[in-house]
């Protein structure tokens, strides 16, 4: 979490009473946007609302989430411009374009800002639509792999049990050992380094 976030969250703990702890939490959990989640340029989570007659734990629970996205969606966000700025600049002109809807009180110009957003965020919530893919497909196969592992385990049971319980009566203690020491290369300590060319020659008078 950049340094400005983390200001931002300890003002905001401050302001709804909240410990700063809650602060290492929020730097776990996921790396990239749920799959399930569209992020909307312009639309960024809103912070939460203390209300006296809201549970303190709750409160807790929604400040994390709300900066948890908040970090996702600029990491998200940072890798975009990175690997495909073009993309990143249609990002910008759909905030922008919805932020002069908003504004604009005018129909004629709400139409006109209307057809010109319409396409862009099509061609934006497609692109996160394939990333999301990407990532379900990710998932799966992780999933897979685990499957394999836990079935490789219940096929051999008694082994890997047989193995475990070496492992921490210390029978297998010997897999363990460091790997030797590389000799020391150079003199004895307390020698001077041998110099990295030879000395050169004072010239004699003749």
């Amino acid at each position: 979490m950049n340094r400005r976030w983390l200001v931002n969250f300890l003002a905001l703990a401050l302001a709804t009473g909240l410990s700063a702890s809650v602060g290492a939490q929020m730097l776990e959990g996921e790396e990239e946007m749920p799959p399930d989640e569209f992020l909307l340029p312009g639309k960024p989570p809103r912070p939460p609302v203390r209300d006296k007659k809201q549970d303190r734990d709750k409160l807790q629970e929604q400040t994390r989430d709300y900066y948890q996205k908040r970090e996702l969606r600029y990491r998200y966000l940072e890798r975009i411009q990175e690997e495909n700025p073009e993309r990143y600049k249609q990002i910008l002109k759909i905030r922008d374009l919805a932020a002069r809807y908003r504004d604009t009180d005018n129909e004629a110009k709400k139409q006109s800002l209307m057809k010109e957003l319409k396409p862009l965020l099509e061609n934006e919530l497609r692109a996160q639509q394939e990333d999301a893919k990407k990532r379900v497909a990710d998932m799966e196969k992780r999933l897979d792999n685990l499957k394999k592992i836990l079935k490789q385990r219940d096929e051999h049971w008694n082994e890997v049990v047989d193995f475990n319980l070496k492992k921490i009566t210390g029978q297998l203690d010997y897999l363990e050992f460091p790997p030797p020491a590389v000799p020391r290369q150079g003199p004895p300590p307390g020698q001077p380094l041998p110099p990295s060319e030879p000395p050169a020659k004072t010239p004699t008078k003749k």
